[in-house]
């Protein structure tokens, strides 16, 4: 992990927006655009889905996404997902962990939810 707290922060290059602020540091000579969360009041059900297709698989609004829904999530074995991730050679266990803990927030707070509205 890279601590970035003592970098020189380049003050005219910087974004806002829905999805959280970017803000330009210098690292080792180069500059790089670091993201950050948006700090949106969010219902708990929207806690995790910020980005503009994550918000339009949960508004159920498209029946060709929603028969998506329907086909594919009954498919999806997260204990096999999370089996490949471990046994991935030359990931750290840090790295392994992240990987795990980023797909299942999706899943359940994205697809998941969905499709459980879909459901009933």
């Amino acid at each position: 992990m890279i601590d970035f707290t003592n970098c020189e922060i380049n003050k005219f290059r910087y974004y806002g927006g829905r999805n959280g602020g970017k803000i330009c540091i210098v690292y080792n000579d180069e500059e790089y655009m670091l993201k950050f969360p948006a700090l949106i009041e969010k219902s708990e059900e929207h806690e995790y889905t910020n980005s503009c297709i994550s918000e339009y698989i949960t508004s159920l609004k498209n029946q060709d996404c929603n028969n998506a829904l329907k086909r594919i999530v009954p498919l999806i074995d997260m204990d096999k997902i999370n089996k490949i991730i471990d046994e991935t050679e030359y990931i750290s266990d840090l790295r392994k962990e992240f990987y795990k803990r980023i797909i299942n927030e999706r899943y359940n707070k994205i697809l998941k939810l969905a499709y459980e509205r879909l459901e009933g």
